[in-house]
């Protein structure tokens, strides 16, 4: 929990929680801004570029889960 946290605060700008809370149109435009930046990450780890980090993938990836799992709702 901590480590999305801190890595969606980090690499998104926006607190966590707020993104919850937030409605359903602004959950959608982050969850967008969360697949770039887990796409970004992937493709600097498939390069073997010395600033991957696969925590950083993992709690991203984690977080948009749980962002498109928050109140029972998919995102589509």
């Amino acid at each position: 929990m901590a480590g999305q946290t801190a890595a969606f605060f980090l690499t998104c700008g926006v607190d966590l929680a707020d993104a919850l809370s937030a409605p359903r149109v602004e959950k959608k435009r982050i969850a967008l801004k969360l697949e770039r930046l887990i796409e970004r990450e992937r493709l600097r780890g498939m390069r073997r570029h010395w600033s991957y980090d696969l925590n950083r993938h993992i709690a991203l990836k984690q977080t948009l889960n749980r962002l498109r799992h928050s109140a029972g709702t998919l995102l589509d």
